[in-house]
C-alpha cells in the first residue's frame, strides 16, 4: 500500500498517527478526543484506500481496453425467448 500512495497523502496520515500516538500517551488523554481522532484517521485510510483500488481497477480496465479484451460491467440478461421455453416445459 505504501509503494502506492501519493508522499503527501503519506504524510498527512503520518502526521494524524503522530498527533493520535501524543494524545494517547500522556497520562490524563480525553478518550472522547482519542477516540474522534482515531475515527478520522480510520475514515482517511479506508479513503485512500478506496481510491487506491479504484485507480488500479481502472488501470486493468484500460489495459484490457487496449488489449481488445471485451469487459463486460453487468451480466448480460437472458433471451427472453429461452425463457419463456423453459416456462412451457
Amino acid at each position: 500500500m505504501k509503494d502506492k500512495l501519493a508522499e503527501a497523502d503519506k504524510d498527512e496520515l503520518k502526521k494524524m498517527a503522530a498527533e493520535l500516538k501524543e494524545l494517547a500517551s500522556k497520562d490524563d488523554f480525553d478518550k472522547q478526543i482519542v477516540k474522534d481522532k482515531t475515527a478520522e484517521l480510520s475514515k482517511k485510510l479506508q479513503e485512500k484506500g478506496a481510491a487506491m483500488y479504484k485507480q488500479a481497477a481502472d488501470e486493468v480496465e484500460k489495459e484490457q481496453a487496449a488489449e481488445g479484451e471485451v469487459i463486460d460491467k453487468e451480466e448480460p440478461e437472458k433471451d427472453s425467448e429461452d425463457n419463456k421455453k423453459k416456462d412451457k416445459e
